[in-house]
C-alpha cells in the first residue's frame, strides 16, 4: 500500500481508494460509489481542460471549481492522500497559499514518504521564507528519491536566495527529468527574470501555461512582459488570469499592477488594488501595492494609515520595510529606523 502511495497521482481514478482503512461510516454501497466515480470523471474532465493552451478560450470552470468536489471526497474518505493532495495542488494554482500549504502538511504528516507535488510545497515554503521547512523537506525527498524531477525543483527553491546561477541548473535539471514539471518551468522564468532576463523567463513561463493555466506563471508572464515594455501582452494576460479566476483577489491585483506601471493608468490601478481588498481584506500584496500608489501620488499619510492596519494581523518583512521607506520619504527618520529594524526580525 506505501508503494502505491509513493506512485504518480495521475495514474487513475482508482487512486482514491484511502490510504488508511476506512471507517465504516465511509463506506458505500456499489451504487453511491459508481455515481461518485462519475462526479470525478467530471472533474476529471475539467482538470483535463485547464491544460489548454492560455491562447484557447478559458475553460467554463475556474480551477477552484473542483475544490467543492474534493472536499466533499475527502469527508467520504477522510485522510486520502490523493484527495488531499489534489485540493492542495488547486490551492496553490489559485494563490491560496497558507491553505496549500496546511493541507501539504497533512499530507505528510499521513505518509512522510510521499514525493507527489513536493515540488509545489517547497515553493510555497519559499514564497514565505520558512527555511527551516524548506531545508527539511528537501532533505526528506533526497532520502526516498534523489532522481525524482520534484527534488531538483525543490532544491532549486532552496538555493534561489542563496545562489541564483545553481538554482537555476536545478530547474534546469527537473525539467531534463520531466519536461512537463510546471514547477520546473515557473521557478526556471523567476530565476531568469531575478537574472534580468525577462525574454527567457516569458519562454518559460509561456511553457507552463501551455500545460496548464496557473496564477503563478500568469504573474510571472505579466512581470515578463512590462519588463520587455510590452503593456498590451501584459494586460491581455492579466485580464486572461481574471477570466479563468474572477473570484481570485490576486488576479485582479495583477491587473492592477499592469495599469501601475504608467501614469495614466494610476485611477485604474487604484480601483483594481480596492476590489482586491474588498475581495479579500487581508491581502497584503494588494495593500502595499495601494500603498505605493498613494506614495506616487503624493498621498504620504494615506500610505500610512492603509499600512499600519496590518500591523497587527499580517505583518511581515515586506510590511515594514515598505512603511520605512513611507516614514523615511516623509523625514520622520525615527519611525523609519523602527521599522527597518523590525523587518530585520523576520
Amino acid at each position: 500500500m506505501a508503494s502505491a502511495v509513493r506512485s504518480r497521482l495521475d495514474t487513475s481514478v482508482s487512486a482514491l481508494a484511502p490510504i488508511t482503512q476506512a471507517p465504516p461510516a465511509a463506506i458505500v454501497n456499489p451504487e453511491q460509489f459508481n455515481l461518485l466515480m462519475q462526479r470525478v470523471q467530471g472533474l476529471t474532465e475539467m482538470m483535463q481542460a485547464m491544460r489548454q493552451p492560455p491562447t484557447t478560450t478559458p475553460p467554463r470552470n475556474p480551477p477552484s471549481g473542483g475544490l467543492d468536489l474534493f472536499s466533499e471526497l475527502l469527508q467520504r474518505f477522510p485522510n486520502n492522500v490523493h484527495i488531499m493532495l489534489e485540493i492542495a495542488k488547486v490551492e496553490a494554482i489559485i494563490g491560496r497559499n497558507d491553505e496549500a500549504i496546511m493541507n501539504f502538511e497533512k499530507v505528510r504528516s499521513v505518509d512522510p514518504y510521499i514525493m507527489t507535488y513536493m515540488d509545489e510545497y517547497a515553493m510555497l515554503l519559499k514564497s514565505k521564507s520558512d527555511q527551516a521547512k524548506l531545508n527539511k523537506l528537501v532533505h526528506d525527498l533526497l532520502n526516498i528519491d534523489p532522481a525524482r524531477a520534484e527534488v531538483f525543483v525543490a532544491l532549486s527553491a532552496l538555493w534561489e536566495r542563496k545562489d541564483e546561477r545553481r538554482a537555476l541548473s536545478y530547474a534546469e535539471k527537473s525539467l531534463r527529468i520531466d519536461d512537463r514539471n510546471i514547477s520546473g518551468y515557473i521557478m526556471k522564468g523567476n530565476l531568469y527574470l531575478s537574472l534580468n532576463r525577462p525574454d527567457v523567463a516569458a519562454t518559460a513561463f509561456r511553457a507552463a501555461q501551455e500545460l496548464r493555466p496557473d496564477l503563478r506563471s500568469y504573474q510571472g508572464l505579466v512581470r515578463s512582459y512590462l519588463a520587455l515594455s510590452k503593456s498590451k501582452e501584459a494586460l491581455f494576460t492579466a485580464r486572461e488570469a481574471m477570466k479563468v479566476m474572477p473570484q481570485s483577489a490576486k488576479a485582479l491585483k495583477l491587473v492592477g499592477d499592469v495599469h501601475a506601471s504608467s501614469s495614466g493608468g494610476r485611477e485604474k490601478a487604484r480601483k483594481f488594488y480596492e476590489s482586491a481588498l474588498r475581495l479579500e481584506s487581508g491581502f497584503l500584496g494588494a495593500a502595499l501595492a495601494l500603498a505605493e500608489l498613494h506614495v506616487v501620488e503624493g498621498r504620504n499619510k494615506d500610505a500610512v494609515s492603509l499600512l499600519e492596519r496590518y500591523l497587527k494581523d499580517w505583518a511581515d518583512d515586506s510590511l515594514h520595510i515598505k512603511l520605512a521607506q513611507v516614514f523615511a520619504a516623509s523625514n520622520m527618520l525615527s519611525d523609519a529606523l523602527s521599522h527597518y529594524q523590525a523587518a530585520l526580525r523576520y
